[in-house]
């Protein structure tokens, strides 16, 4: 098997050409992978030469991507792993001097050498399938999502991920102390604050950067790690600094490289996006309830729960990414959580779990309560054990604080117990176990096995189709 570079007018390419003489090509358009694209290549052709059965999987993956068959695809991925232990033994690095248990305290982020052994062998199973991730678009979000938890899996179940995090929020809390005004800007600008810019780069560094790692130039990966995040965090404030100061475009250049929306090529644009949630809530609701809720939406504000669990929600439904959901005019983002509300009572009508979160993502808050100052800390309080006790995670992200944060802003936005029911346009009682039904949705969410909200997606599809047969 060789893997030639190819550039030309169009950009730049890789070809495999198998023992057979069949080709295959793939575009690198990944920014961050890009700049590193003649250190990856070598690296897949020298494996393989040391392991001829890379060779074999290399063909397979290519025949059953081109052929769309993900069943033997996803199959044939999971000798992925196999493949990563047998590289990284002919490496035969001295994976023990990455470790230092010396630096081990109750306070540090240590990676120990089986921790550490197990991101070595993600980052070369990165590298040997990088020429499916080298352009995002191959896939739809929701295969490439699977795609990369079968390869970056482990990492979740070791507690990498984790450590990763809390080392990105140090980070990210270092910078935001050496000038409060500077982030002030950049909260402006962009609209990130530390938590969610740190969740981006969480996101970014698992889908983008992991794989740069130069096995090469023989550098203790945590190392590699800590200059990324801190050269990403520089690079953030210096082009705020110059787009502020000194470049007076609007384009937000940030955006455009963490943030490219990956919008289901069924649903193209906003507009289309609107007809669609108006065409299902007059699928499911009668024209006079359904004027009346548009109403209420525009006097209304989204509450957390319809960003933090229904775009989510939308997202493994449809498989709309979040980023695009987020981005959409308030109102609609309103009518979009009622109408996965809506979805939900119909297909599950029976079910008090569900009953409740579909509750859940048609209230918003109701403006004539007001915020008791002590609610915050007797809610968290009162449920801290479940909090506690769930393996519950955000995107992979097991931190609990991440967690309290979001049922804080629950609590403070929507002013409990009382809520506003945008359906019914009456103030409600919102469920007493409302904290668990969100534990237990975002565990639904983020476990790749359940398939629970399949019946879901299914009758989905199915309005999508009646929609296109009768061209609205």
């Amino acid at each position: 098997m060789k893997l030639n570079h190819i550039k030309d007018k169009t950009g730049r390419f890789g070809e495999f050409v198998f023992a057979d003489k069949s080709k295959w090509k793939f575009n690198i358009k990944n920014a961050s992978m890009r700049n590193s694209y003649e250190e990856i290549f070598d690296f897949i052709r020298g494996s393989a030469l040391l392991i001829p059965r890379y060779n074999d999987f290399m063909k397979s993956m290519t025949t059953y991507f081109d052929t769309s068959d993900w069943d033997n695809f996803f199959k044939t991925l999971e000798e992925i792993r196999e493949l990563s232990k047998e590289r990284l033994k002919i490496m035969d690095l001295d994976i023990s001097s990455y470790c230092n248990p010396a630096k081990k305290t109750s306070k540090s982020l240590y990676i120990d050498k089986e921790m550490m052994e197990d991101l070595l062998e993600t980052i070369i199973s990165l590298k040997l399938i990088s020429p499916f991730i080298f352009d995002k678009n191959n896939f739809s979000e929701y295969w490439y999502k699977k795609f990369m938890y079968t390869v970056t899996g482990k990492l979740y179940d070791t507690g990498f991920v984790d450590i990763l995090y809390k080392l990105i929020r140090q980070i990210s809390f270092k910078f935001s102390l050496s000038d409060k005004n500077l982030w002030n800007l950049v909260s402006i600008k962009y609209g990130y604050q530390n938590v969610g810019y740190s969740l981006m780069m969480f996101n970014c560094f698992m889908h983008q950067f992991l794989v740069t790692y130069d096995f090469g130039a023989k550098k203790n990966p945590m190392t590699f790690i800590v200059s990324i995040i801190n050269e990403s965090f520089t690079w953030l404030i210096r082009t705020n600094i110059n787009s502020t100061i000194i470049n007076d475009s609007n384009e937000n250049y940030f955006e455009q490289y963490l943030m490219s929306l990956d919008i289901d090529k069924m649903i193209m644009n906003e507009s289309m996006f609107n007809n669609h949630i108006l065409f299902g809530l007059k699928y499911l609701f009668d024209k006079e309830t359904v004027d009346k809720m548009i109403l209420r939406s525009t006097e209304s504000t989204v509450s957390p729960i319809m960003y933090t669990i229904g775009n989510l929600l939308t997202s493994k439904i449809t498989g709309i990414s979040t980023s695009f959901l987020n981005e959409r005019k308030t109102h609609y983002i309103i009518l979009n959580n009622i109408f996965i509300s809506q979805l939900i009572s119909k297909l599950y009508p029976n079910d008090p779990f569900f009953q409740k979160l579909a509750l859940l993502l048609r209230v918003v808050k109701n403006k004539k309560n007001n915020l008791s100052k002590n609610i915050r800390k007797k809610t968290i309080k009162k449920h801290y054990k479940t909090i506690m006790e769930k393996d519950v995670s955000f995107y992979g992200i097991k931190d609990k604080s991440i967690i309290i944060n979001i049922l804080n802003y629950i609590i403070e936005d929507l002013r409990l117990p009382s809520v506003y029911d945008v359906v019914k346009g009456s103030v409600v009682t919102i469920p007493e176990d409302w904290v668990e039904i969100i534990l237990d949705t975002l565990i639904k969410l983020f476990d790749e096995k359940n398939d629970e909200f399949d019946k879901i997606r299914k009758f989905f599809l199915s309005m999508v189709s009646m929609e296109r047969n009768l061209d609205v």
